[in-house]
């Protein structure tokens, strides 16, 4: 048996043996490994904020009238410009086989000249909430709805491989409801009367209340590479002519129409820019007559 006694080691005041570890030493090492990773962390959210806050800006409005259709708005494929304001459209009327049925696309039936003269539209900024606070918004073009908006266009597989279009200066052009109601003219009033001898309905009419509009167009083409040089010329000149029409249409005022211009904003081998500026509706919102009553 040996007679060595084990060593006890000295304990301090504070009760703490050698070779422990200071106060707080042995949670440095934990306290720096969750400083680093919160650190990784807060880097890694920032970094994808602002990320994400740029691809938002650069991100186009690829459906821009399924958009507009969201907020309650029809959708003018066309860019119609007898959907303005203060003008009444037909939405629904009776088809070969006697059933009632919506009109696609609605009929004007009077203009807002007719109806309301002397009535001021109201203007205000339309933000599309996709275009980051901008008054613009770009919309992406298949061939199927490229060749709805413009109809004149012959779309084959060696013109352009993306069609964009840009529309700035986007805003609102409105009359309150009240503004409007009970305030036809003599002449619209009479209108409204002989149509509904015809056996029409007066839910059938509605007065457009509301138009999201835009002061220009930007229309790109980007081109493929094998679109010969004839092919991009014609359509160019196609393209341009239909853009005039857009811009250039009567907006529902009798001898009121407004002057568009058309030009080539940019054009390469690669991609080509046609600008079209003048007033251009791409959405607006109605409101359904109702027969007023006398007491």
């Amino acid at each position: 048996m040996s007679s060595e006694q084990p060593v006890n080691p000295k304990k301090s005041a504070t009760g703490r043996q050698e070779g422990d570890p200071l106060p707080g030493e042995s949670r440095k090492p934990l306290r720096r490994r969750l400083l680093w990773t919160l650190g990784v962390a807060a880097l890694f959210v920032i970094g994808y904020g602002l990320l994400r806050s740029n691809i938002a800006q650069k991100q186009p409005t690829d459906d821009l009238f399924a958009l507009l259709q969201q907020q309650g708005y029809e959708a003018n494929i066309g860019f119609s410009g007898t959907y303005a304001p203060g003008n009444i459209i037909q939405i629904r009327g009776r088809g070969a086989d006697g059933s009632e049925h919506p009109l696609n696309p609605p009929l004007v039936v009077l203009w807002r000249d007719q109806c309301f003269p002397g009535r001021t539209l109201r203007k205000s900024l339309y933000v599309l909430p996709e275009s980051t606070g901008a008054q613009t918004a770009e919309l992406t073009l298949g061939a199927e709805l490229l060749g709805r908006m413009m109809p004149a266009l012959q779309l084959d597989s060696s013109i352009g491989a993306d069609f964009h279009m840009k529309f700035a200066g986007t805003h609102v052009l409105s009359f309150a409801k009240l503004d409007l109601s009970q305030q036809f003219s003599e002449q619209c009033v009479q209108a409204l009367q002989a149509d509904l001898l015809l056996g029409n309905a007066i839910e059938w009419y509605a007065v457009v209340l509301e138009a999201i509009a835009a002061d220009s167009i930007d229309f790109t083409i980007d081109w493929r590479e094998n679109a010969s040089v004839a092919v991009r010329t014609t359509f160019k000149e196609k393209a341009a002519q239909a853009l005039a029409a857009m811009v250039d249409q009567d907006k529902g005022a009798a001898g009121q129409v407004p002057k568009g211009s058309v030009s080539l904003a940019a054009d390469s081998t690669k991609t080509t820019v046609i600008k079209a500026a003048g007033q251009v509706i791409v959405g607006y919102r109605y409101r359904p007559l109702q027969p007023v009553y006398e007491k």
